[in-house]
């Protein structure tokens, strides 16, 4: 894409997501969930820029967190032209589905604390053609194997997307 020829945002709107609430769902307990996307989000035909403007995870400590380098979400948003090499498929990418992660080697590792991670500053950017009708976004963590994993964490989840759709000609 270049970004000299996007022209004008024709509309923005913000989306404020959370794991609590009676819009939330539960697809995988304590690990997993979804929530509906207002139609007026899922505009056709446009290229939707997604920044994320920030993102908390609630993670009470244990043993098994010594062993996470980093957690974060990952979510259901079709991502253009994205990939990940933290794969567990041998020398393939996937499509990437990281909204946010965050490296928690710099943070004390003490068993049996409540410890709220929180990243903004809109270092998460990317596009995408659509939007689904259900986010589904799921709380993850890297091990010593490098892989992102699904992990259970019962406690708050929260980020805000910003989202800005495009005409298809302004973007490409």
């Amino acid at each position: 894409m270049d970004n000299d020829r996007i022209t004008t945002v024709k509309k923005s709107s913000i989306l404020r997501v959370s794991n609590r609430g009676q819009n939330v769902f539960q697809q995988v307990a304590n690990q997993s969930y979804s929530v509906n996307i207002p139609s007026e989000l899922r505009v056709p035909n446009k290229q939707i820029k997604v920044t994320v403007l920030d993102g908390n995870i609630a993670f009470n400590t244990d043993t098994t967190f010594d062993t996470y380098t980093e957690i974060g979400i990952t979510s259901n948003l079709a991502q253009n032209n994205s990939y990940n090499t933290e794969s567990d498929n041998s020398f393939r990418c996937q499509n990437n589905d990281i909204l946010f992660n965050i490296d928690t080697s710099t943070y004390g590792k003490a068993h049996n604390k409540l410890i709220t991670f929180h990243t903004h500053a809109n270092v998460f950017e990317f596009w995408c053609s659509h939007l689904p009708e259900k986010l589904i976004f799921t709380s993850v963590a890297t091990t010593g194997s490098g892989v992102l994993i699904p992990i259970t964490n019962n406690n708050y989840i929260s980020f805000t997307l910003k989202l800005e759709f495009y005409d298809y000609e302004d973007v490409y």
